[in-house]
């Protein structure tokens, strides 16, 4: 039997009324994601007139359900390599009376999904086996279930990653359709991601950083 955990996406004075339901292991920060960034008011009203989200390396799809709810979305689509969170997405589905698509599939290379106007995520930052494996000594790993999990959740070995969502987020974008990358910048600097995008598209940048690094993150946000 699984032992789900919720998280509230709107907290009410005695009751929440939307839950993401998850398993632990597939939290990857998402709910701290929405603390600091994708619930902002500014965010929010950025793209207020979005009407569908997907959203990419999904987990549970804590920030896709969110901007689905907050935004009040007409569809909800998830992505991720990890084909049991998709158990995750639909108990949150069932138990809210939503509909969704899940897509189990390695960045875009099996997505059969609709053109959507937002695209979301917060990928794998790590892009060597150097970088991962400093990681699990810092974080002092020993058991490799963990260890794997956290491979899954942190490594974008080579960056093929986002060289496959960089080169083809174009054409899943809509006519008023608009991708933010949310980047650790001690790892995925800025230009990584900008020397790969077309520049003929509109950006933005912005940045998020506090005093000790606790949040040292930027988004970048390409508008079609």
């Amino acid at each position: 039997m699984i032992n789900w955990l919720k998280y509230c996406i709107d907290r009410r004075p005695l009751d929440c009324g939307f839950s993401v339901y998850y398993r632990g292991e597939h939290n990857g920060g998402g709910p701290f994601f929405i603390k600091h960034i994708f619930g902002k008011k500014e965010f929010l009203e950025e793209h207020k007139d979005c009407k569908s989200v997907l959203e990419l390396c999904s987990g549970p799809g804590f920030i896709g359900w969110y901007l689905y709810y907050h935004l009040k979305m007409d569809e909800a689509h998830f992505l991720d390599i990890h084909k049991p969170v998709g158990e995750d997405i639909k108990m949150t589905a069932d138990m809210n009376s939503r509909e969704f698509n899940f897509y189990h599939s390695d960045g875009f290379k099996n997505y059969t999904g609709p053109k959507v106007d937002l695209i979301v995520m917060n990928p794998p930052f790590y892009f060597n086996q150097d970088q991962f494996e400093n990681h699990v000594k810092y974080k002092g790993l020993d058991k490799e279930t963990i260890i794997e999990n956290d491979k899954r959740i942190t490594l974008d070995l080579g960056f093929n990653l986002h060289n496959n969502l960089l080169s083809n987020f174009e054409k899943h974008l809509t006519d008023n359709g608009r991708i933010v990358f949310l980047e650790d910048r001690q790892f995925i600097p800025r230009h990584m991601i900008e020397s790969k995008v077309n520049q003929d598209l509109k950006v933005t940048y912005k940045d998020f950083s506090t005093k000790g690094n606790k949040l040292d993150y930027y988004t970048l946000t390409y508008y079609k």
